[in-house]
């Protein structure tokens, strides 16, 4: 869930006009890539579930 909400508030911010989160001036869009790269995350660990899930029960965390 974390990584959705970042993904969420930097969009925000992004739309806000950066005012929350601080951004490199030198990269345009800083927090729109931001949220792509949490939403990008997000979906490699969705693709991975069934293995993070294995790893739980196997190792009994």
């Amino acid at each position: 869930m974390m990584t959705y909400e970042n993904a969420i508030r930097f969009l925000a911010d992004y739309l806000n006009g950066d005012v929350y989160f601080a951004v490199d001036k030198n990269i345009e869009n800083h927090n729109l890539i931001r949220a792509k790269a949490q939403l990008e995350l997000l979906k490699q660990m969705e693709e991975k579930e069934d293995d993070m899930k294995g790893v739980i029960k196997k190792y009994g965390f």
